[in-house]
């Protein structure tokens, strides 16, 4: 399955781009340079799980611009066994049609693509 491939909780006493780079080394074996994550935006969401369980999570989003060469990434935590790049239009075109490969986020994708795109237009003007 297709996944964003570094997500996870802030622990206790991180703040978001602590977390960012925790979780980056632990997922694929990279270390984060903070000065070259963006702020894309956060959003809150509420999801019933189970029918007993209320997750309630605040979502900060970053962007990562750096080239990271994926052979030099490793796999620590089986969380993921591969990485690829694709095109962030590609990954939207495989959402609107349900592409069975792509992990089911739709709230998730919605916000994102949305952003992304103004996040183009605004930096294209520069």
């Amino acid at each position: 399955m297709l996944e964003i491939s570094v997500a996870g909780h802030v622990r206790t006493g991180e703040d978001s781009v602590e977390a960012i780079q925790r979780e980056a080394f632990e997922e694929i074996g990279i270390r984060i340079n903070p000065y070259f994550l963006e702020y894309l935006f956060s959003y809150k969401h509420q999801r019933i799980m189970k029918d007993i369980y209320i997750n309630n999570e605040i979502s900060d989003v970053y962007i990562y611009r750096y080239n990271v060469d994926i052979n030099e990434c490793s796999f620590n935590d089986k969380a993921v066994s591969e990485l690829k790049y694709i095109n962030w239009e590609k990954v939207e075109q495989m959402w609107k049609n349900k592409h069975k490969e792509l992990i089911d986020h739709e709230e998730h994708y919605e916000i994102l693509f949305c952003m992304l795109r103004k996040y183009i237009i605004k930096n294209q003007k520069i």
